[in-house]
């Protein structure tokens, strides 16, 4: 299903065919949902509630920064998720994230590309626990700008007339500028947040045994 969808938006990149790109977000969309639902059905009730609250409030806060561009404490949020409960819940907090915050700032063909790049920072932050502050940091630093590159993907894909070596290089260089407030924001609330917000969220999975997965 992932490499059909693949496909389908690289034929609608070279085709500019607005049918086939329309079909290709509804396919992600069911394909994103029926994903989320499977994920969810071996959670207990309080991880959900848990992922409810963690995931709203990550969305929400991207919201007050919306006027600079990149520059949101979302990522960080999601990542000392991720770093605490795991790579599950950290996927999926970033992933419903995403969603939430995009219900104000506007939904579009991005919002799976995003649900994707926000749940990947979740995932692979478990491996974070337990290492040196400069690390964490580090990667909040990196994952800011894999994740504007690979944004630049449904970019070059959605806006880019001509597909080619050169333009696709002119898109990754464009969005430079950006990918790097985004890595520089996350270290600043990384640096912020973590201390408190991480024995926080341990102190939350100590009390209601929430498990590590």
């Amino acid at each position: 299903m992932v490499y059909f969808l693949i496909l389908l938006f690289l034929i609608a990149g070279v085709t500019k065919s607005k049918v086939i790109m329309t079909l290709t977000i509804i396919y992600s969309c069911i394909y994103v949902f029926i994903k989320g639902r499977r994920a969810f059905e071996n959670l207990e009730v309080e991880e959900v509630v848990l992922i409810a609250i963690l995931s709203s409030i990550a969305g929400v806060t991207r919201i007050p920064f919306a006027s600079i561009p990149s520059f949101q404490p979302t990522t960080a949020i999601v990542i000392i998720v991720g770093m605490v409960y795991g790579k599950k819940i950290g996927f999926i907090t970033g992933f419903i994230a995403a969603f939430v915050s995009n219900m104000f700032l506007g939904q579009g063909p991005w919002t799976p590309w995003q649900m994707v790049a926000w749940g990947a920072c979740g995932f692979f932050a478990v491996q974070l626990n337990g290492k040196n502050k400069y690390i964490i940091y580090s990667y909040g630093f990196i994952a800011g700008i894999l994740f504007g590159w690979f944004m630049n993907i449904w970019h070059i894909i959605g806006f880019v007339e001509v597909i080619n070596i050169k333009t696709i290089f002119l898109s990754y260089v464009s969005s430079f500028y950006f990918d790097i407030i985004h890595g520089v924001g996350n270290v600043l609330f990384l640096i912020l947040l973590m201390p408190n917000l991480y024995k926080f969220l341990d102190r939350i999975k100590v009390k209601y045994n929430i498990l590590k997965v």
